[in-house]
């Protein structure tokens, strides 16, 4: 079912966008709380623990924020924004994610695209 409903949510994006994310992905990996539930014990598949490298962290993201948004319209949201990984920081991020869809779309309506 997880997988079924990523690649309709792939195949629905990639016409909004006009471009086939199909061609740009190598590796489709759903992960959902269950899914950590069941591998690794933790309570209703939260995820904790997760810790930050030197090349992974909130400053290092922040200074490489704008060249993250490789293609317009479509931005990293959940745990792999700029807080970091994990289910805590998740709502956090996707306001950001949010965020940087709605900044581009506006540089789109200005540049009468």
């Amino acid at each position: 079912m997880k997988k079924k409903n990523a690649e309709h949510f792939i195949d629905l994006e990639s016409k909004r966008l006009g471009v086939n994310l199909r061609d740009h992905i190598l590796e489709l990996v759903i992960e959902a709380p269950p899914t950590i539930s069941h591998y690794t014990g933790a309570f209703q598949g939260s995820v904790y623990g997760y810790m930050h490298t030197m090349d992974d962290h909130i400053v290092a993201r922040l200074q490489m924020g704008e060249k993250e948004n490789y293609i317009q319209g479509l931005s990293f949201a959940g745990a792999h924004q700029i807080s970091g990984d994990g289910m805590g920081p998740a709502v956090t991020n996707g306001r950001k994610g949010a965020k940087i869809i709605l900044d581009m779309m506006e540089e789109d309506k200005k540049e009468g695209k």
